[in-house]
C-alpha cells in the first residue's frame, strides 16, 4: 500500500459525505491507496456515512473508532491503523482536488528531499 489518507471527524457527517465523494475520484492504481475515517464519539450518522463509502469505489474506505475525545488521540488512533507507506491526513471540512490531489502529494515524498509537509 502507497498511501493512507486518514480523516479524523466528529458529527461531521454531512462534510464527511463530500468529502469521501471526492476523495473517491482520486485517480491512483487500485490497491495502492486507502481511506481512513475515523470517528472521534460522534453522535450523529458518521459511522453509517463511513460505511456507506466503504465499497464504493476502487480504495478501501475503513472506519475505526477511537473513543477517547481529542484530535491528538484521533490522529494516533488514525496512524497506527494505516496501511500506506505514506500518512497523509485530511482535515474533515476540507475538500481536495478531485483527481490529482493523492498523486501530487505522493510525487512530492517520492522526493528524497521531502520528509514533512503540511499545508492550510
Amino acid at each position: 500500500m502507497d498511501c493512507s489518507v486518514i480523516i479524523c471527524t466528529y458529527n461531521r457527517a454531512d462534510i464527511l459525505r463530500e468529502n469521501l465523494a471526492t476523495l473517491l475520484q482520486q485517480a491512483y492504481a487500485p490497491g495502492k491507496l486507502e481511506f481512513l475515517v475515523v470517528d472521534n464519539c460522534s453522535s450523529d450518522e458518521t459511522p453509517a456515512v463511513a460505511r456507506m463509502f466503504a465499497n464504493r469505489g476502487p480504495h478501501p474506505v475503513r472506519y475505526v473508532y477511537e473513543a477517547r475525545q481529542g484530535l491528538s488521540y484521533a490522529r494516533n488512533c488514525g496512524f497506527r491503523e494505516a496501511q500506506g507507506e505514506i500518512v497523509i491526513f485530511l482535515d474533515d471540512d476540507a475538500l481536495p482536488e478531485k483527481n490529482t490531489w493523492v498523486a501530487n502529494l505522493i510525487k512530492a515524498f517520492r522526493d528524497p528531499q521531502v520528509g514533512a509537509a503540511g499545508g492550510d
